[in-house]
């Protein structure tokens, strides 16, 4: 984003180098084309992933599968596929969702206090993205010990299998940001 607006958008890749696909993200409705800021950062950049929900994924396969094409394996590389397509058009037919999970802005960035301002940890972050238009995943929650980490990873192990969207797995974060840095990915 510059300057609140929604500028280009890129697949990971391969940790180095992604693709461009901003006209294909530019479809999904959970991405603000916008952001929701009275004084949005000169740049912001935004992390997150796209998903396609289980009930989308169901109705292509059926529609696939009444056309005689190969059923697509899982959501995930469904999407991922959907991403890389040269017509928008198709990837706005397929309803994908989107949950932010992380951004970066300029160091020397605090907005204005009695508005928005540079987040400080990782849950200042995700309601900081909420604010700005972003769909983050409501399971997020903070814990605050070995033990608790362990209960929650338990409980969503069955869990996940309620959910609208395929996963495979948890992603546990630490709070605060240097101690990110220091432990690395």
């Amino acid at each position: 984003y510059e300057n609140g607006v929604l500028i280009k958008g890129a697949t990971r890749g391969d940790g180095l180098e992604g693709e461009e696909i901003t006209e294909n993200i530019r479809t999904i409705g959970t991405i603000p084309l916008r952001l929701q800021l009275k004084d949005p950062p000169p740049w912001l950049e935004v992390r997150g992933e796209a998903y396609m929900p289980n009930q989308i994924f169901t109705r292509i396969n059926k529609e696939r599968s009444s056309n005689k094409k190969n059923l697509f394996a899982n959501p995930r590389n469904a999407c991922a596929g959907t991403l890389r397509q040269l017509d928008s058009k198709i990837v706005a037919s397929r309803k994908l969702d989107f949950f932010a999970y992380s951004m970066h802005l300029p160091d020397d960035w605090e907005g204005r206090k009695e508005h928005f301002y540079a987040p400080k940890n990782q849950w200042e972050a995700l309601n900081w993205l909420k604010e700005a238009g972003f769909k983050v995943n409501p399971n997020t929650k903070i814990l605050y010990n070995l033990i608790e980490v362990k209960e929650f990873c338990l409980k969503w192990e069955f869990e996940r299998r309620n959910l609208s969207y395929a996963t495979d797995g948890i992603v546990i974060k630490l709070n605060q940001f240097d101690a990110q840095k220091q432990t690395g990915f």
